[in-house]
């Protein structure tokens, strides 16, 4: 009788340090902590525009509850979608109802959407600045061989842009980002 193999959750690897897994697993705890506690209720109703609307809508910030924000995302300014690439961005609010926007990394289209410094802790950074923000949608815009200054006219098909309510469920796995790529908050 041979003896069974060992069990492994996880394979080797060399390249995480000692408790990285650990450290992960707390990161992602922490985002999906924030995201209840800075969450808004029921759907928005963010539109599709170059400046993206939300009506009147009820949010909470580390656990309080606000009730009739609305809110203009102002996206004039921010770094060009360049060409062949997929960008998203948060459509944040903070307690007193003021928009601020959390850009990604721009990506090729084929790949997945790329958060610096990953996904879990750029879910923190958005959430946990200042006093807190609440995530009230995304837009997200891809382009073609042209590419798409934020704040103009949406790129022409075969480019796309499109608006959600909520968060984008992506931003929980952890899709690393060089070094010293880091988009930052950006208030509007």
């Amino acid at each position: 009788m041979t003896a069974p193999a060992s069990m492994s959750m996880l394979q080797w690897r060399n390249d995480i340090p000692r408790g990285g897994v650990a450290r992960e697993s707390a990161v992602v705890a922490i985002a999906t902590t924030l995201f209840f506690l800075n969450r808004v209720e029921g759907k928005p109703g963010v539109t599709l525009a170059t400046s993206p609307t939300a009506g009147a809508f009820t949010y909470s910030i580390a656990g309080t509850k606000y009730a009739g924000a609305s809110a203009t995302w102002n996206l004039a300014g921010l770094p060009d979608v360049p060409p062949f690439r997929r960008m998203t961005y948060l459509l944040l609010v903070d307690r007193t109802g003021a928009p601020a926007v959390y850009a990604s990394v721009p990506t090729p289209l084929n790949e997945p959407q790329r958060w610096a410094p990953n996904g879990p802790e750029a879910l923190i950074v958005a959430m946990n600045q200042g006093t807190g923000y609440a995530i009230v949608g995304y837009l997200t815009v891809t382009t073609d061989a042209t590419p798409w200054t934020p704040g103009s006219a949406f790129p022409a098909a075969p480019g796309t842009a499109a608006v959600f309510d909520g968060f984008p469920g992506e931003t929980l796995l952890p899709f690393s980002i060089p070094p010293g790529v880091n988009p930052g908050l950006m208030p509007r």
